[in-house]
């Protein structure tokens, strides 16, 4: 069974993997981030390779090592205020780990040197929250600096329109908060019509022979994205 990390907030997403076969870790509130993105995974986890980075004390670590799963907890704990927020989001795609290198937290750092990934620096804190990533070398992003040095890496990218992604108390929330790539399927929280360039998005994942899956007839909600673990 694949296990996942989602947010315990919302149960109707958790209820839906479930029922597809996931073996869904709920998120607890992180009291240490601003309330709208306190439960929301990619701020408190970083995939690397086969290890997982959790915040410092983050209460589903004994849990998740239970799952065999390599877990390492980051140097510093997090803060409510940007950029002492976004310890843990970035993200690995291909042979490259994208962040914003002045607010990462330096495990990661050392996780992704681990790996032998080139670290990419992006002016986006919010680097994973605003990336969806489709394989080792497609991902999609509203963020034009992401965008541009995806290009540079070889990484297709495409640029969408920011905004129509709801995250209550912000003016927008992003699409990798709203979506996640699992096994063959790209699940979305909502409706992708929903968004002014839907029928962008279906068709450059389609065109990678992905699957799309609207968990709820919503709007796109960010919920911070989906971990999987295994």
């Amino acid at each position: 069974m694949k296990s996942v990390v989602i947010t315990g907030e919302f149960p109707e997403y958790s209820e839906f993997l479930k029922k597809q076969g996931f073996n869904c870790i709920l998120t607890e509130p992180d009291s240490r981030l601003q309330p709208p993105v306190s439960f929301h995974p990619d701020m408190q986890f970083c995939k690397i390779g086969g290890t997982l980075l959790a915040s410092r004390g983050n209460p589903l670590i004994p849990r998740i090592k239970a799952l065999g799963v390599d877990v390492n907890e980051t140097e510093a704990s997090p803060q409510s205020e940007y950029p002492k927020d976004v310890i843990c989001n970035a993200f690995a795609v291909g042979e490259n780990l994208f962040a914003h290198m002045r607010s990462i937290d330096g495990n990661i750092v050392k996780a992704a040197e681990n790996n032998h990934l080139k670290l990419i620096d992006v002016k986006q804190g919010y680097a994973a929250c605003s990336t969806l990533i489709l394989n080792s070398s497609s991902i999609i992003s509203a963020d034009e600096g992401i965008c541009a040095k995806a290009i540079q890496k070889n990484i297709e990218c495409l640029m969408i329109s920011a905004g129509g992604i709801i995250l209550d108390g912000y003016n927008t929330g992003f699409i990798g908060g709203c979506a996640a790539q699992l096994g063959k399927t790209v699940y979305f929280t909502g409706k992708l019509n929903s968004h002014r360039d839907g029928r962008a998005i279906r068709e450059f994942i389609s065109r990678r022979w992905l699957n799309i899956t609207e968990i709820t007839d919503n709007a796109l909600h960010d919920i911070g994205g989906i971990i999987p673990l295994n």
